[in-house]
This record gives C-alpha cells, structure tokens and sequence, in this order.
C-alpha cells in the first residue's frame, strides 16, 4: 500500500456528490455588487489615521462593530432592520431578487414542456402497444395475461 497518504487517495469518498449529500446552491446576482459611495481614504501610508478624518462620536475604540456576542441571543426584526444595510442597497437586493424569480419562472415553464414531451412519447408508445395487441387478436393469437406477450400454445 501506498505510504503516501497525501497523495489525494482519500479525498474523492469526501466530495460531496460521492457521500450523497444534497446541496443547495446559493444564489448570486449576475453582476457583482457596486459601491454606494466612493473610497474615502482616512489613513497614510504609515497606517496613522488622518487629522480630520471620520471618528465615531462617542470615541470608542472599535467603533460600532456588533459582534455576535454582543447581539441578542433571539433575532427579531427590529434588530434584523437595525443591521440591514442602507435603503438603496436593500432596493438592489429585492431587485436582484426579483430577477432570481423570473428565472425561476422560466425554470418551471421548462420544466412543464419537457414532461409535456415525455408525456406525449408515452401515449405514442401505448398506441403503438395497443395496435400490436389488436394485430395479435385479429390474427387469432393468445397473448400472456401478465406480460402482454404473444404465446404459443401446443
């Protein structure tokens, strides 16, 4: 056996598709994200912050980061709305929502005239079965009950 073992012999039985797992894919818009407003430069090239530049108002340290820690052991709404982002980007999100749904929409409409197709296929082929039977009785032939076959009797 090989001594190896780094030499990606395990790692197909932990793909995903290998163990069975089913995945939902996320979902993305088609364009990325723009930036709301343009960069603004609050440092030098030292890392210093410069004079004059955007500070919070109560002069913490770490500014208004929420971290999970400090968030509510239940989300409600009213936290949910606080940590949303600003209206416009929230308008780009419902619209990119709206475009995920159209597609949707085409999806299923593909969806239904395939099996429309296959449905069709399937009542040619049980007219085809069921002209071969009548051939078969015309001709004064028995057929199996079970299997629907021509059968000769001796």
């Amino acid at each position: 056996m090989s001594k190896l073992y780094h030499a990606n012999q395990f790692e197909t039985a932990f793909i995903p598709s290998m163990i069975g797992n089913y995945e939902v894919p996320r979902y993305f818009c088609d364009m990325p994200k723009t930036r709301i407003n343009g960069t603004e430069i609050i440092s030098n090239n030292r890392g210093y912050i410069l004079p004059g530049g955007p500070r919070p108002k109560d002069h913490t340290i770490g500014g208004h980061f929420i971290g999970t820690w400090h968030m509510p052991k239940h989300l409600n709404r009213k936290t949910c709305n606080m940590l949303n982002g600003s209206d416009v980007a929230r308008q780009k999100l419902i619209e990119c929502r709206e475009k995920a749904k159209l597609t949707a929409q085409q999806i299923k409409a593909i969806a239904e005239r395939k099996a429309r197709k296959e449905e069709r296929e399937l009542i040619k082929l049980l007219k085809m079965k069921q002209k071969r039977i009548e051939k078969i009785l015309k001709e004064g032939g028995q057929l199996c009950p079970i299997h629907d076959i021509h059968v000769t009797y001796i």
